[in-house]
Order: structure tokens, then sequence, then C-alpha cells
């Protein structure tokens, strides 16, 4: 489901979900009941808020650094990239 999302970003509406879910064998019912009722919508908010803080604004978002005892310090690789870009 996240692949195909990722496919057709422009195309996330609740037909759209659905549809998808149609396509991947998902109980449908129970699926649109989960998204119309924002089930995990407070999670997502939590997630996309800690993102903002820690300045990741892209998936993938690697940090390469080292961890500390306010979180990490690095330099932070957005998107996918070619192996040797995270090399030392």
């Amino acid at each position: 489901m996240h692949d195909r999302m990722q496919r057709s970003p422009e195309e996330l509406d609740l037909a759209k979900l659905v549809e998808y879910a149609r396509e991947f064998g998902l109980d449908v019912a129970t699926f649109r009941q989960c998204v119309e009722q924002g089930k995990y919508k407070e999670d997502i908010r939590r997630a996309v808020s800690e993102a903002a803080v820690k300045a990741v604004r892209g998936t993938p978002t690697f940090v390469i650094g080292r961890s500390t005892a306010s979180g990490v310090e690095g330099t932070l690789v957005v998107g996918a990239q070619p192996y040797d870009r995270f090399s030392i």
C-alpha cells in the first residue's frame, strides 16, 4: 500500500485510497472506517511534529553522525541516494 501511494502522491483522496485497498485485498469496509474515524490521526500528527523538530523533510531521511544526550548530531541525507553518498 505504501509503495502504491508513493507512485501517485497526487491521488490520495478517500476514493483512491479505497480503490488501492481493494487492489491489495484489504477489508474495504474496515479500512474505510479506520480512515474516516481518524484512528491513527493523532499518531501521524505526532510523527509529523517530531520530524519537523528534527528537520526531517523527506523520505527517506538518514542521519550520518552520532547519538547525543539530546538526540543526534550529524548530517542529514534526504531522499534516495547512491551508496557512496554514505561512505565516510
